[in-house]
């Protein structure tokens, strides 16, 4: 019998602007070229015809390429080239996936722990504890909670405060044990002796666990993403991270997006999206540094974001 030849797969919309046609299908862009030999599987009739330059393509429609082939699609509002290779399929996204959502309050100048921020959700294997360590004593408490409540997840630990950050397989557990028991609203205190030796608290940050029905849903879409082009699966995995609110992972897929653009001297356009992207991701992450880097690299015929003007007033 013989097999099959492989089949890749792209699903449509991607980064597409949304318009509806005359009998309810979502337009999602315009196909302005095909190199090598492409189909598309319609979703509203389940036919699959020949992809040609001047086709529509609608949301849920199936882009196949049994060989590899590349497919220009403009959107939003560019025109770029998509890769499509073997045994790859690249999920449906829209064109402004990614909002302003900073979970937690703004960060003051005597804010010390750097990460979690306030409200942060995480996994987690990607749990570290930062601060700031000439803000505290030399040595200082480390302790992880149920917020609102008595039952202790991490018990008191005593650490050097100079070494900036702590991570250890043992709290790592003790936070995967939480996540499995629904417990996901934790709280995490630095204490210790005081400038007049009375025992203080120095900070206390509530922070919360992606649930484990979660974890298991993105990282199933995750998996998805296997073989795509490299600026378009990092930039969908930054969204899928989004879509379950882990911003600081999410901030680092669109950074490595805008890096890979960057490097391959992308459509100006397209490079503008993503910087733009970074700016929102970063900011709900409370990576300000890096978003005052990017907003410095924006300049006209761009206009800068709203966050960037926000940011600019609060210097």
């Amino acid at each position: 019998m013989r097999s099959k030849p492989p089949v890749l797969m792209l699903i449509l919309c991607i980064f597409l602007p949304l318009q509806f046609y005359a009998q309810g299908d979502i337009i999602c862009g315009n196909v302005i070229s095909v190199k090598g030999k492409a189909s598309v599987k319609r979703k509203n009739t389940g036919s699959t015809e020949i992809l040609k330059g001047g086709e529509t393509l609608f949301k849920g429609d199936y882009v196949l390429c049994s060989q590899g082939c590349e497919v220009s699609i403009r959107y939003c509002p560019n025109e770029r080239a998509i890769p499509i290779r073997r045994d790859t399929r690249m999920s449906v996204m829209t064109c402004n996936p990614i909002t302003n959502r900073r979970i937690g309050g703004e960060k003051g100048e005597d804010e010390i722990v750097v990460t979690p921020y306030e409200g942060e959700i995480l996994r987690p294997e990607k749990f570290t504890l930062k601060w700031w360590s000439n803000k505290l004593p030399p040595r200082i408490n480390i302790t992880v909670k149920i917020e609102s409540g008595s039952e202790v997840i991490f018990p008191e630990t005593t650490v050097h405060s100079r070494r900036g950050f702590y991570r250890s397989s043992g709290l790592l557990d003790k936070l995967r044990k939480a996540q499995k028991s629904g417990k996901l609203t934790l709280e995490v205190r630095l204490s210790g002796k005081g400038a007049r030796g009375k025992d203080e608290v120095f900070s206390v940050v509530v922070f919360r666990l992606l649930s484990l029905e979660d974890e298991r849903k993105l990282k199933t879409e995750l998996r998805e993403l296997k073989g795509a082009d490299e600026i378009f699966k990092a930039t969908e995995r930054a969204q899928t991270f989004a879509k379950y609110g882990v911003y600081t992972e999410a901030a680092k897929e669109m950074e490595r997006a805008l890096e890979f653009a960057s490097k391959q001297n992308d459509d100006p356009l397209w490079i503008q999206r993503l910087k733009e992207w970074a700016i929102m991701l970063d900011y709900n992450a409370y990576n300000e540094t890096r978003v005052r880097q990017l907003c410095s690299t924006i300049s006209p015929p761009y206009q800068q974001p709203p966050i960037c003007v926000k940011m600019r007033k609060v210097e």
